[in-house]
């Protein structure tokens, strides 16, 4: 089978593909070799009538892919590798909504919150906390970072604005090094206030 559309976007491969009923619940994708490797591979289908509502990605070892549907009919997977000369197989199979938003995204006020299996997983902060404690300088406040995260027995593993470290928050970038315009911002100590870091958008 031949792909009718394969390009790069944004880094990865978007890749289009034909689809060949396997059973009535299934239909099968071909992902032909190529002569290099392949990494990151979006995979975009359309699913022939009648397509589930939800569906689930599964490859020929048997594991399970989670799809993304952009509209009724219309599911997108990532395959993370192909390696030169391989030829890869998936069928694309009809899934519930639980197993369909395993992972959930949502964008509140305040941060972008993901958890799976309805269980917390991590946050986001893209807006600066309105429940700092006093005393914190306003020059050290900041956004575009991961806290809280949790462990799966729901624990948090990540702190914010430390005692000790007030310009550490969770899991961050720093950037101590950088150059623009000439100046030379350092965005991993605020105090000098050379350098502030804000989360833009989505």
């Amino acid at each position: 089978m031949k792909h009718s559309d394969m390009r790069a976007t944004r880094g990865l491969f978007l890749v289009s593909v034909v689809l060949v009923p396997v059973l009535a619940f299934a239909q099968r994708v071909v992902i032909e070799p190529e002569a290099f490797d392949r990494a990151a591979q979006v995979v975009e289908v359309t699913l022939h009538d009648p397509a589930p509502t939800h569906a689930v990605v599964r490859g020929s070892d048997g594991r399970i892919h989670p799809a993304h549907s952009k509209q009724s009919g219309h599911f997108q997977f990532l395959v993370e590798a192909q390696k030169a000369g391989e030829t890869l197989t998936f069928d694309i199979v009809a899934g519930s909504q639980a197993v369909n938003d395993q992972v959930v995204v949502n964008q509140g006020e305040k941060a972008i919150h993901v958890s799976s299996d309805g269980q917390r997983m991590l946050s986001y902060q893209s807006a600066i906390t309105s429940d700092l404690r006093s005393g914190i300088d306003p020059i050290y406040y900041r956004s575009g970072y991961l806290h809280p995260i949790f462990t799966p027995a729901g624990k948090i593993v990540t702190d914010d604005y430390g005692e000790r470290n007030t310009h550490q928050h969770g899991i961050w970038t720093a950037w101590s090094r950088t150059e623009f315009q000439g100046r030379s911002p350092n965005f991993w100590d605020p105090k000098p206030g050379t350098g502030r870091i804000e989360f833009d958008r989505v």
